[in-house]
């Protein structure tokens, strides 16, 4: 096991130098949610997990990943998948949203940064069951959490 690792080894550093150096490519489209009618239902997804609803003028963000990467954070590198486009918005660019729904806690869906940048305390969030812990609760408006 130990020497299939090492000969593997120089291709994965090959494939994480390749990955550095790769672009983040920007979003072919750029929704203009604030000229959204506030009656209705609107949606736009933004990219990999992240969608933007209004249902009559209440506004939900799904599953918010706004990061150039995705994974563990050791000190201020992030050991993880890399985008490949942009959000199809940026974080600066919605509403404070009136409902954070998270899915599931897997890295792809559960970004703590994004989820860091997001807190406020007119949002509410609900998220899955005995995931609360890994939000600032304190934070938000109110955080629910909900089992299937």
């Amino acid at each position: 096991m130990a020497a299939a690792a090492y000969k593997m080894a120089p291709q994965f550093f090959s494939r994480v130098s390749e990955d550095l150096k790769r672009p983040v490519l920007a979003a072919p489209n750029h929704p203009n949610v604030a000229d959204w009618p506030a009656a209705g239902l609107h949606a736009a997804w933004l990219g990999h997990s992240t969608t933007w609803i209004n249902v009559d003028g209440f506004t939900i963000l799904t599953d918010p990943v706004f990061s150039e990467r995705i994974g563990l954070n050791v000190g201020p590198v992030t050991l993880g998948i890399k985008r490949l486009v942009k959000p199809g918005l940026f974080m600066r660019e919605l509403p404070r949203p009136d409902l954070i729904l998270l899915s599931h806690a897997h890295m792809d869906h559960f970004d703590i940064p994004s989820l860091r940048r997001l807190e406020d305390s007119g949002s509410s969030v609900v998220t899955a069951v005995k995931t609360s812990d890994l939000l600032r609760v304190e934070r938000y408006g109110k955080v629910q959490e909900v089992a299937w």
